[in-house]
């Protein structure tokens, strides 16, 4: 094929006949699957001859290199061409504005689309559709919004590819209200919703614990004739396993059948986390054992879970065997699975295996990552080696790694756990100097050691804070606004201490929790705090001092899901 053209770029044959052939050849070369070296060396043998190919052939070769994630010769494709005269076209600018959205350059891309609009090209609705994608997964959403304000402007057509990708992007980032509201803005312009716009915000919905309202949507789909499909059912699963609602997790798998869909392994390792997560290991691992009769082999995941979940339930044995029959089956753990295997080693008080699990996976190439650095934190802490674990804060930072709330929280809490108030109080105040945010976690052991010791006022100024931060106790969010609001106006002067104490706030819990159990509004907290926090301080005392009540716990919320 060489020697044929070479023998069309010398001018063997008629000149025009020539170059259709060679356009030809390019046509051919760049069909899927075709070889892509083969087709650069027939263009580069074109423009060397001052052969131009057909700008439709420059635009088929860019469109494979793109695809094929061959950005440097893309790039140096695009640059023959202008040097060569072959004029771009909007394909030529799109796919070029595409590649560079892909590569995350979405400066360059906004840089392009100024050059050709200056070159009298105008953008079209792929155009505008390519650079929202590309702003949105940068996180530039005003700027995205803005295009969709340009597209409308100029009469241009959107769809739900100018708006899914900004959809996903507020999703992606927590911003759930934006995304409902873009949504609703959607269908006023005439952009229909499809699938995978739903899909999305039902997955928003899910990881917010809000599966009923997530559950909604998927009804609207049905309603639009639109089908859903398994990302649809997986979502949904996901969202009600949070909750802890695995029977209707279960019925969902029963529809999605009935539906002709298959379930994905996806699907039941979300069914099995949930079931871990309620502490039901033996339906979880019956699971296991029903999708491999199926043909389905479980994934490093699906024993991650099982792991885990064997951790928390605190079968550690268990825990084991499922790692070493994952590695009987030949799969690798990933730096998870091994997480979940140390921070097991280290619940049974065996540093050294852990340890040994530790350089193991460093020799595996997985280096050294905050989960694995906290895991450790909290092991250590919790068998008492409290300078050890200090110290790994200090090795952290060497490893380049910078503490978050979850380190020092494991630390200060092991600290108040063996009576250290003083040492816990200065690593709150180092988490504070270095501009780590406490959570209600960190909080709720620093009020719960403080009211157990009778410190009331130390309790009190860390639950101030909390109100300063606006950061709500777990049980805030469940007293009524309109009781507590009276119950403030009622004892604001009171001043009670003791068994008066204990027994108001045992009657508020009662009348204000139990009777009509709602959610506090925004502006009814402010006033709410303070009955709550002698209600907090008060059943903290009492439970301190009595041991019925665990610390609220310290988990790795990033292992296993």
């Amino acid at each position: 094929m060489d020697k044929v053209v070479d023998l069309l770029v010398d001018g063997y044959l008629n000149l025009k006949v020539s170059v259709e052939i060679l356009n030809l050849f390019l046509r051919v070369y760049t069909k899927k699957n075709a070889n892509v070296e083969q087709c650069l060396l027939v263009f580069e043998k074109m423009l060397r001859n001052e052969i131009l190919p057909d700008v439709k052939n420059c635009n088929r070769i860019l469109r494979n290199l793109r695809d094929r994630n061959l950005v440097a010769k893309s790039r140096e494709v695009y640059r023959m061409m202008g040097e060569f005269g072959i004029k771009s076209t909007i394909v030529t600018y799109n796919t070029m504005l595409d590649l560079f959205c892909r590569e995350g350059e979405v400066q360059q891309a906004l840089d392009l689309l100024s050059q050709m609009q200056r070159k009298e090209c105008y953008p079209n609705d792929v155009t505008y559709n390519i650079l929202i994608n590309g702003l949105s997964k940068k996180g530039e959403f005003d700027h995205a919004r803005g295009l969709i304000g340009e597209m409308l402007n100029k009469g241009l057509k959107v769809s739900a590819h100018t708006y899914n990708p900004l959809i996903y992007g507020y999703c992606a980032k927590g911003m759930v209200v934006e995304a409902l509201g873009l949504g609703e803005e959607m269908e006023v312009k005439g952009a229909s919703h499809t699938v995978s716009t739903y899909n999305t915000f039902m997955y928003a919905l899910c990881r917010e614990g809000r599966a009923s309202e997530a559950r909604h949507f998927f009804s609207v789909m049905l309603k639009k004739n639109l089908v859903p499909d398994i990302i649809s059912y997986n979502t949904l699963i996901y969202g009600y396993c949070q909750l802890g609602d695995t029977n209707e997790a279960f019925r969902l798998l029963c529809d999605l059948r009935r539906n002709d869909l298959f379930p994905t392994l996806v699907t039941y390792n979300t069914i099995m986390d949930g079931l871990c997560r309620k502490g039901d290991l033996e339906n979880a691992k019956q699971l296991k054992e029903e999708i491999m009769r199926c043909g389905i082999s479980p994934d490093v995941f699906t024993y991650t879970i099982l792991a885990h979940g064997s951790c928390k339930a605190g079968n550690l044995p268990m825990a084991k065997e499922l790692f070493d029959d994952m590695l009987h089956w030949g799969l690798e753990p990933d730096c998870i699975a091994y997480t979940t295997r140390i921070a097991g080693e280290l619940r049974l008080g065996d540093i050294l295996k852990a340890c040994k699990l530790q350089e193991e996976v460093s020799a595996k190439g997985f280096p050294p990552n905050i989960i694995i650095y906290n895991v450790f934190v909290d092991g250590i802490a919790k068998l008492g080696n409290l300078e050890e674990a200090t110290e790994l804060l200090q090795k952290m930072v060497g490893d380049g790694l910078m503490p978050d709330h979850i380190t020092y929280t494991s630390v200060i809490h092991a600290y108040l756990e063996f009576g250290n108030l003083k040492k816990a109080r200065e690593l709150f105040d180092e988490m504070i100097s270095k501009e780590i945010s406490p959570t209600v976690v960190t909080y709720t052991v620093l009020i719960h050691a403080h009211a157990g010791k009778g410190r009331l006022e130390l309790a009190h100024m860390y639950f101030s804070e909390m109100q300063q931060k606006r950061i709500l106790p777990n049980v805030m969010k469940a007293l009524p606004k309109q009781r507590v609001e009276q119950s403030v106006n009622n004892h604001r002067n009171s001043w009670m201490t003791g068994f008066q104490l204990l027994i108001f706030a045992l009657k508020v819990l009662y009348r204000e929790l139990w009777t009509d159990i709602s959610v506090i509004s925004a502006g009814g907290a402010d006033r709410a705090f303070m009955v709550h926090f002698w209600i907090w301080t008060c059943f903290l005392y009492l439970v301190a001092n009595t041991e019925v009540y665990a610390p609220y716990p310290i988990t790795q919320n990033s292992i296993a899901g």
